[in-house]
This record gives C-alpha cells, sequence and structure tokens, in this order.
C-alpha cells in the first residue's frame, strides 16, 4: 500500500485521552476539525464498538462524535470476523500472557472494542492509532494478564502509531492547516 493511501483506525482511548487530557475542544480546536474532516473523508476511520463506547460518554466528545456524517466500520463482516479468532488465539497462545489473561483484561467480552480494531486492521491492512505503550519487550521472560493493543499489532504483523506520529506523519500543525499527504 502507498503510504498515501494510508487509513488509520481509531482506537477508543485515543479519543478519550486526548480529550480528556491533552486536547480539550477550548484549547485545540483545529485538531477536532481536522479529525472530524479525515473521518468524513474515510482515511480515518471508526470501527462501531469505538463508537458505541466514545458515544456513551454523554460528554462533549461523545457529542462531536455522533455529529460526524459517517458509517462506523461494522465489526461483524465476515473478513474482520476471522481476524477476530486469530487475534483471540494469538494471545491465547502467547508466551507473553497469563492463562486467565483474556478475561481478567476484559478481552474476552464481545463488546469490548480492542480486539476487533485489531482484527479490523488486520484484514483490511489499516493502522491502529493508540495512545497505549507496548509492555512485552520489558516483561523479559515473564507473564501479564494485562494485554495491551501495541503488543498484539506486534505480534500479528499489524501497523500501529500513537496520535502523535499520526499527526506528524499527516504534517498537523494546530494552526488548523496540513502543510503535505
Amino acid at each position: 500500500m502507498d503510504a498515501k493511501d494510508k487509513k488509520f483506525l481509531l482506537d477508543t482511548n485515543t479519543l478519550i485521552e486526548s480529550y480528556r487530557r491533552f486536547y480539550s475542544f477550548s484549547i485545540a480546536q483545529p485538531l477536532w476539525v481536522f479529525l472530524r474532516s479525515e473521518v468524513e473523508a474515510g482515511r480515518v476511520l471508526m470501527l462501531d464498538v469505538v463508537f458505541d463506547e466514545v458515544i456513551k460518554g454523554n460528554d462533549k466528545l461523545s457529542e462531536w462524535t455522533g455529529s460526524i456524517d459517517f458509517k462506523p466500520i461494522d465489526r461483524r463482516s465476515n473478513d474482520i470476523l476471522g481476524r477476530y479468532a486469530e487475534v483471540m488465539n494469538h494471545i491465547q497462545n502467547s508466551p507473553h500472557y497469563h492463562d486467565n489473561a483474556l478475561n481478567r483484561s476484559g478481552w474476552a467480552s464481545v463488546g469490548h472494542a480492542d480486539p476487533w480494531i485489531v482484527a479490523t486492521a488486520k484484514a483490511r491492512n489499516h493502522v491502529v492509532v493508540t495512545m497505549e505503550a507496548p509492555s512485552i519487550p520489558a516483561l523479559g521472560n515473564n507473564q501479564t494478564s494485562k494485554i495491551k493493543v501495541p503488543d498484539v499489532c506486534n505480534g500479528l504483523g499489524v501497523g500501529w502509531m500513537n496520535l502523535f506520529e499520526t499527526l506528524e506523519y499527516y504534517q498537523f500543525s494546530f494552526s488548523g492547516s496540513k502543510t503535505g499527504r
């Protein structure tokens, strides 16, 4: 895939953490205008389960999300369902996770967005945008029950970036303009 054809799939925490910690609407309006335009143009994507998680927030972020003119990706598509099983098997067979990691982390819940995000990105060759950081390299030979999206992406050959890297890719500036791509 040509770099200019990349599609970015948002993790729930990218929106929520950005809104709550870094980029409130009152101080970073250009970012939210930019994200809206990229979602509406189909270059930045949102899965139905991510949309559902954000919209239930009953805050300005949920209002903003609900006002975007787009159709979230349906996670029940056949290509995604097949990759979902692959994601879950990868975690179950990984030496890095405790036997009960899927249940303890919430990843076993059908409504939990993280495995669906990785499955969708794997199925459709999208790049996941998450604010999580990988933890497996720091584990050494130890195991954990905390499953991190970047670790699963790395294990399955799925591309991922954090929001800051994604904004750099787009050469976004807070003046509200894109300078490239």
